[in-house]
Formats: structure tokens, C-alpha cells, sequence
């Protein structure tokens, strides 16, 4: 009897455990859903977190009830399916994951003050902090707004998200945002989906399009938290790519960080 590896599978199994209590409402494939025991319930019906196994969709997925292979009924346990879950995402186009990822979103502007030119930048990063994308932009504020800006950066750090397939997302908002997203935006307590709380009667048209791109975005089918950064130092990677915009020729330039030969040198201009 092997006693470390006794040890470290008790380990791993109490802290899984752990993990899925169904009081911590997290996103779980829809065989380790709680509210719905996979064994005890129709595979059909799933809760509010459940997600497709293979797919890696908000449940329910387009094939999660199809035949013949309904995806519903698809679990870990399976070599096929776990096979099936591989190829497809090494598809084109369907590269989605449910594995929790960061954005951090900053914005400011230049000069301080003043509200017709300003810099955003937006970070995705791993659980772990790994940089995976950013998108750094130069923004012409052409409305008397100063809310234009830190929601076009919030916007953009958006629709890249959901562009590289990341379906689980804590969203940290930067200084600049202060409290100013929670009296714009309310999230339904059973639901979770935002809802603009402004009159539109009281901001401009260009406003509030932009306001209604967010709205949009926010509740599309993922699972998304928004929280305000607690600290300067949790916005200071992003603080920095939006500071890039300032040296490169794009007014937006989007970059891959898995794959960029300068990637550890950004990072330490960012955080300098």
C-alpha cells in the first residue's frame, strides 16, 4: 500500500467534493449537477449552471437531446465520448472552453481630466495568471460622455472573449469604473442577467447603443461574474496594455499571448 498516493487521491477527491457543493453554484457539466442527479433524473434536464459535456455550451447544446447521440447523455466516463470531446475541439470554429478565465479591464484618460482622448485595454488571462489575450486601443471620445470610454473598453474586452470561445469569465472593472457599472447595470439575483437601469430619455443615442452592445454581451450564453478590481495592483497588466496603445500604429491592436515572441517583455513594461 502505496501511502503517498493513497494520501494524494483522498486529497483530490475530498477537495473535489469540496469544489461541487451545491451551495457554491459554480458551472458544472450536466453529470456532476447536484440539482439534478445524473443517475436519479432525466439527463434531459439540467439547472441554470449545468453546461454540455462536449460542447462546452451553456446547456442546453443544439445536439443535447438529438439523436442519435444525444449530448446530454454524454459523461467523462465514457473513453468515447471523452474522444468525441477532443476531436471536436480541434474543429475550427468550435475551440469553446469552460475553463474559468480572468478579463481585467482598464481605462483612462489622457490628460487626466479630460474626456475626448482616452486609452482602454482589456486582458485575458488563465486561473492561474497566465497572459492568454489582450487588446490595447487608442479611444476618440466624440460624445460629452465620460462613460464612453471605460464601456468601449469593457466592449471590446467582450466581444474578444467571446470570439476566442471563453465561456466561464470573472470580469474585473478597473478604477475608472468605480461604482458607475452598478448604477448603470443591475443583475437579476435568480437569473443573473444584466439589465440597463439608466434612462434612456437622459443620455445620448450613441450612449446608449453602446450601453445596449454591453447589455448584449453580458448576457449571452456563458457564465460570467463582474466584480470591481479591489486594488491598483490587480489592474496593473491591463493598466499597461492600454498604455501600449500610446506607442503602436492601430487605434485597437488585439494579441495573442501564447504565441508572441515578446510576451515576457510586455509583461515586464506592464508591470514596471
Amino acid at each position: 500500500m502505496n501511502l503517498m498516493t493513497d494520501s494524494r487521491d483522498i486529497a483530490e477527491a475530498f477537495s473535489l467534493i469540496i469544489c461541487l457543493q451545491p451551495q457554491d453554484d459554480v458551472p458544472h457539466p450536466r453529470h456532476l449537477c447536484f440539482k439534478y442527479p445524473f443517475t436519479k433524473t432525466s439527463p434531459k434536464r439540467h439547472c441554470s449552471k449545468c453546461y454540455c459535456y462536449v460542447c462546452e455550451e451553456v446547456a442546453p447544446c443544439k445536439k443535447w437531446n438529438k439523436p442519435p447521440h444525444k449530448h446530454c447523455q454524454m459523461t467523462e466516463a465514457e473513453e468515447r465520448w471523452r474522444l468525441q470531446k477532443q476531436l471536436r475541439k480541434n474543429l475550427p470554429g468550435t475551440r469553446l472552453t469552460m475553463a474559468r478565465h480572468k478579463l481585467t479591464v482598464t481605462a483612462f484618460f489622457e490628460p487626466p481630466g479630460q474626456f475626448v482622448h482616452g486609452f482602454g485595454g482589456a486582458l485575458i488571462s488563465t486561473d492561474a495568471g497566465d497572459w492568454v489575450r489582450g487588446v490595447s486601443m487608442r479611444i476618440h471620445n466624440n460624445t460629452s460622455d465620460c462613460s464612453f470610454t471605460p464601456y468601449t473598453a469593457l466592449l471590446e474586452g467582450l466581444k474578444l472573449s467571446w470570439s476566442q470561445g471563453f465561456r466561464h469569465l470573472d470580469i474585473y472593472l478597473g478604477f475608472l469604473y468605480l461604482d458607475g457599472f452598478w448604477y448603470d447595470f443591475n443583475e437579476d439575483a435568480r437569473t443573473k442577467k444584466f439589465r440597463l437601469s439608466v434612462d434612456a430619455s437622459c443620455i445620448s443615442p450613441q450612449i446608449w447603443a453602446l450601453m445596449k452592445d454591453v447589455e448584449d454581451y453580458l448576457n449571452r450564453e456563458w457564465f460570467i461574474r463582474v466584480r470591481k478590481c479591489a486594488s491598483f495592483k490587480e489592474e496593473t497588466d491591463s493598466f499597461g496594455i492600454a498604455v501600449m496603445a500610446d506607442c503602436q500604429a492601430e487605434t485597437k491592436k488585439v494579441y495573442d499571448f501564447t504565441t508572441h515572441p515578446l510576451t515576457a517583455q510586455i509583461m515586464d513594461i506592464a508591470r514596471d
